[in-house]
C-alpha cells in the first residue's frame, strides 16, 4: 500500500534516489541540489514537501514553495517545483496523489493560488491553466512558456494585471525556469 506523508530530512537519500532515476543526468545535476536546499529551507511560510512511500521506500516526492508578491492584491501563493516518481511507479497515480496532498494542504492553508511550470497535458488534470498562469510573471524568462500555468484556490478576483513574484533561493536559479 502506498503512504503519502511529510518529508522530513531523514528522506533526503531516498529523495534523491527517486529524482536520479525520474530525471536525466542534467536534469538530476540542477534538481537534486534544488532539492536539498528546499529541505533544509526555514523560510515563513515554509516549504511544503511530500513523499510517498510503500514498504518504507520512497518512491515519490514532490515540494511547493512560497511566492512573495510585490503587490497585495494576492495574499499568498506556492508554486510546484519538482514533482518527481520513480519510472517503474509511473502511470499509477503516484504524482497525482503527491500533487493532491500538496494542493488539499494548500487549500487547508488558506493559500490563494498555486502555480507550476511543467507539461500542461499532465498538469491540466489539476484544473491549472494558462490563462491563470499569465496573471503571475516567473523571475526568470521561461525556456518553454506553454508550460506555465496556475490555478486559483480560493475565491477571490485574479490580479488586475500581471503581477511579479519572487521565489525562494533553492528556486532562483534561470536554468531551472
Amino acid at each position: 500500500m502506498i503512504r503519502i506523508r511529510r518529508a522530513s530530512d531523514s528522506d533526503l537519500n531516498g529523495i534523491h534516489r527517486v529524482i536520479h532515476a525520474a530525471f536525466s543526468i542534467e536534469e538530476s545535476a540542477v534538481i537534486a541540489p534544488m532539492v536539498t536546499q528546499l529541505l533544509a529551507d526555514q523560510n515563513v511560510p515554509p516549504v511544503l514537501s511530500w513523499v510517498a512511500e510503500r514498504d518504507q521506500q520512497i518512491l515519490g516526492y514532490v515540494a511547493f514553495s512560497p511566492v512573495h508578491f510585490e503587490t497585495v492584491e494576492i495574499g499568498s501563493a506556492y508554486i510546484l517545483a519538482p514533482l518527481a516518481v520513480l519510472p517503474e511507479c509511473q502511470n499509477q497515480g503516484v504524482g497525482s496523489r503527491l500533487v493532491k496532498a500538496g494542493v488539499l494542504d494548500l487549500q487547508d492553508r488558506a493559500v490563494d493560488a498555486w502555480m507550476v511550470y511543467g507539461d500542461p497535458d499532465y498538469y491540466g488534470r489539476f484544473e491549472v491553466t494558462d490563462a491563470v498562469g499569465a496573471f503571475f510573471v516567473p523571475p526568470y524568462p521561461l525556456e518553454y512558456p506553454f508550460g506555465w500555468q496556475a490555478a486559483m484556490l480560493r475565491e477571490r478576483p485574479l490580479p488586475s494585471k500581471p503581477i511579479q513574484f519572487a521565489c525562494v533561493e533553492a528556486l532562483c536559479s534561470p536554468e531551472l525556469w
